[in-house]
């Protein structure tokens, strides 16, 4: 079905149920409107009241603007009606970008041309418009599950950070990351999110990616605003910013939310209209995937609880020793989670994470050519770099535990022997970067690896 116009229609706040509703719907030529709710439930302590007025409006505006993303993409409308929601021009291009850079995906899945699709509408005045709001010098911290923001935890334990770790969970799903938060030992803070059912059975609706970390970003700011935290921290590493194919002349980025260009543009947003007083920023951005495995490594008490296989991420695994329920073992995450882990730990241990040798596994020779860069596109997923891959196959080598497995000779075939330089790969990819946005108060916390 071809939608006309996609439609913010309203959205509230509940204190007795410390609950924000928001409404959409779609509008169609030939076919009755669909509308569709969402629904952000937040912690007990949470009082909405605490707020001024006009920030926690502003705050749910910008929500409704932000999980709207979900639900426009089934239909893919080209008009856009904020309806009670008025823009400035900057605003409304910081939106507009969010829809089509940060939906690069799901463009070039469905064949869409992103080019002119969509403009949010903007009213003539323009400018500035925040709201100060002093905030204590703590830490809410995103907990995905993965070794990424466990190594970021880490970082801040050391330095004497005061912490909580912020679960976005699905209504209806058990969270995986509810080990990761219990072994690291901090407090939890949980967001409960209900999607509107009828995403998962429209006919006819478009499927594809969606910008989730910059959903899970302005959920953080909001969180940090209602409960007094300063800093909302996130673990998105260098090798994020890198592109993942070529369409219509422009790159597509499967990490665009966790880049460092998403990262500055959301940095203004909130600052320049939501408050300059709370900080979204990556802790881990000078470091690859690569130096941030070398950290995690040094933490084996988190070897059999920590997941990042996207399709199993939904899984639950209560006791965290069951691998199989943390790993598919079949995806490109896994694979290269395995091969980044294989270059710094012994291959025994390696295995007992993962329940078997995935570099010896055939079937998963296609994929590591594709992290290799032997393909015309890197795998859509949240992967490191091509150079961190090649860097990671020849630590491998150099531990001399996976010689003749399937993935090793894959490498040594077809990189190694066509004049690649290990040496320098690896020095690269371990090397610090400047390219951050970390307060000096808190980068004196990371090492230089």
């Amino acid at each position: 079905m071809q939608a006309n116009r996609f439609c913010f229609l309203s959205s509230s706040a509940d204190q007795s149920t410390r609950t924000m509703r928001f409404v959409y719907e779609t509008v169609f030529s030939d076919n009755p409107p669909i509308q569709f709710t969402e629904s952000i439930r937040f912690p007990e302590n949470v009082s909405f009241e605490k707020l001024p007025p006009p920030l926690l409006s502003k705050l749910r505006s910008s929500l409704h603007l932000m999980l709207g993303v979900s639900y426009w993409k089934a239909f893919a409308a080209h008009e856009i009606d904020t309806g009670e929601i008025q823009l400035t021009p900057e605003e409304a291009d910081f939106w507009t970008t969010l829809y089509t850079r940060g939906m690069g995906e799901f463009y070039y899945q469905n064949e869409l041309d992103f080019r002119d699709y969509l403009q949010f509408p903007s009213v003539r005045s323009g400018g500035r418009n925040y709201y100060e709001h002093t905030l204590q010098n703590r830490a809410l911290i995103g907990i995905g599950g993965g070794k990424d923001s466990i190594v970021a935890a880490e970082l801040l334990r050391a330095g004497g950070i005061s912490q909580s770790g912020l679960q976005i969970e699905n209504h209806g799903q058990r969270s995986s990351t509810d080990a990761v938060i219990d072994a690291l030992g901090i407090p939890a803070i949980k967001l409960v999110r209900t999607l509107d059912p009828q995403l998962s059975r429209l006919p006819g609706a478009y499927t594809g990616h969606v910008p989730v970390s910059a959903i899970y970003a302005l959920l953080g700011v909001t969180t940090a605003l209602l409960m007094d935290y300063r800093w909302v921290i996130v673990a998105n590493e260098q090798s994020a910013n890198e592109g993942t194919a070529r369409y219509l002349g422009e790159t597509v980025n499967h990490q665009w939310s966790k880049s460092i260009i998403f990262e500055r543009l959301f940095r203004t947003y909130v600052k320049n209209f939501l408050s300059p007083d709370v900080e979204y920023f990556s802790l881990l951005r000078p470091y690859s995937e690569l130096s941030i495995v070398s950290m995690f490594v040094r933490f084996p008490r988190y070897f059999h609880v920590f997941t990042s296989c996207n399709r199993n991420f939904r899984m639950h695994c209560s006791t965290g020793s069951d691998s199989g329920a943390l790993w598919c073992g079949t995806c490109a995450k896994c694979a290269f989670a395995y091969l980044v882990l294989a270059a710094f730990l012994d291959r025994e241990t390696v295995r007992s994470i993962f329940g078997k040798n995935l570099l010896a596994d055939e079937a998963l020779v296609p994929l590591y050519r594709e992290l290799l860069g032997l393909t015309e596109r890197k795998p859509f997923d949240c992967v490191g770099t091509i150079d961190e891959v090649k860097a990671a196959f020849a630590l491998v080598l150099r531990r001399g535990e996976h010689d003749d497995a399937s993935g090793m000779k894959l490498y040594k075939n077809e990189v190694l022997e066509k004049g690649f330089e290990p040496s320098l790969a690896i020095h690269r990819a371990l090397q610090w970067r400047d390219d951050h946005c970390i307060p000096e108060m808190l980068l004196r916390l990371l090492p230089r690896t």
